[in-house]
């Protein structure tokens, strides 16, 4: 139920963000309205789009079957591809391809890896797999690396800062969020919630788990240092939180407890308020007055904001408190969602 309200929330931001001639300004005049209803838009095939990826993310996130799962993950991504285009610039058709090739390169492994459980179970429900046994952690492993495309974990990340770089702000909003979500719902379920917890994994298995979250955290965090776009700096800034939310679900893993999932599941409804409000300022910032193209790009380099106060003051102080809970500083919930991460991790005794 948390993760389809989640989606629900992040359709209904990005449609908010899309639909809106100068998302999220006052300035909506008349000829504005007008002259976007006149233009080729797209407007009708976004929301489509947008509403029919929901119904994958709602899929995945209540899937106990592998081949659901992978059903519903083609069903949330394939819509994704084509939005990305909607800016029309060759940035865009670039980010579409390189998240295309990301995007076959996670259902190829994880196709791979459920033949071969199929192959030694005959079934596809998660509940016939064991973990004990070496053909099926093979099988899982390859299924779960090719989860880890779609969360962006280290080292399955590349272009995805690419991909956050030259995509319209609704749909950037979109994908940190709900595609994500659905991401670490399918997680959730696989290695916690449906595998049989006599079973459990082998200590080498949430070891490498737990090196791909500090790999992730480390290279979102020390990328994002250097960066000078803003989209592309919350780009990294989505790797490095899948790192935290990865040493939770390693946490419930190594103890076959779920206080590490239900810490995952919090550290998401904190972070996808504020990278959903994250992408809405960027669409705010990089938007021309005179454009009423809500898919239109515009400048994001991080110099578009300097003296940002003095022109809007409002959206400034937004901004602050956003950025703050993302860094996970008192007294914002990001905070707290970072320590209850740690606080899982230290009951597991990772920490």
């Amino acid at each position: 139920t948390v993760f389809r309200n989640i989606a629900f929330a992040s359709a209904g931001a990005a449609l908010l963000l899309g639909l809106s001639p100068n998302t999220f300004t006052w300035a909506r005049g008349k000829d504005t309205i007008d002259a976007l209803a006149e233009e080729d838009s797209n407007l009708g095939e976004f929301s489509i789009l947008i509403l029919l990826s929901t119904v994958g993310v709602c899929l995945m996130a209540s899937s106990t079957d592998m081949l659901v799962t992978m059903i519903s993950l083609e069903i949330m991504s394939l819509p994704v591809y084509s939005m990305i285009t909607l800016a029309r610039t060759k940035g865009s058709f670039e980010s579409s391809i390189k998240y295309f090739l990301m995007g076959a390169a996670a259902s190829g492994v994880m196709l791979f890896g459920m033949s071969i459980i199929v192959g030694s179970t005959g079934s596809t429900r998660y509940a016939f797999i064991r973990p004990t046994v070496d053909q099926h952690l093979f099988g899982i492993t390859l299924f779960v690396a090719g989860l880890f495309f779609k969360i962006a974990a280290v080292p399955f990340h590349a272009w995805m800062p690419d991909v956050y770089q030259k995509t319209p702000a609704a749909i950037g909003a979109f994908m940190s969020a709900a595609v994500k979500a659905a991401g670490f719902a399918a997680l959730g379920r696989l290695l916690v919630m449906v595998l049989p917890m006599p079973a459990g994994f082998p200590e080498g298995f949430v070891t490498i788990l737990l090196v791909t979250a500090a790999l992730t955290m480390f290279v979102g965090n020390g990328a994002a240092m250097f960066q000078k776009d803003f989209a592309r700096l919350l780009g990294y800034s989505s790797i490095a939180h899948t790192g935290f939310m990865l040493v939770a679900l390693a946490a419930s893993m190594k103890v076959q407890k779920t206080y590490g999932v239900q810490a995952m599941v919090f550290y998401l409804m904190s972070y996808v308020p504020a990278a959903i409000g994250a992408f809405a300022i960027v669409g705010v910032i990089e938007r021309k007055k005179w454009d009423p193209d809500p898919f239109a790009a515009g400048d994001r380099n991080i110099s578009s904001i300097d003296g940002l106060y003095y022109r809007q003051p409002v959206l400034a102080l937004a901004l602050v408190v956003i950025l703050a809970s993302l860094a996970g500083l008192p007294p914002t919930i990001g905070f707290w969602a970072k320590l209850r991460v740690f606080m899982a991790a230290y009951h597991a005794g990772i920490l």
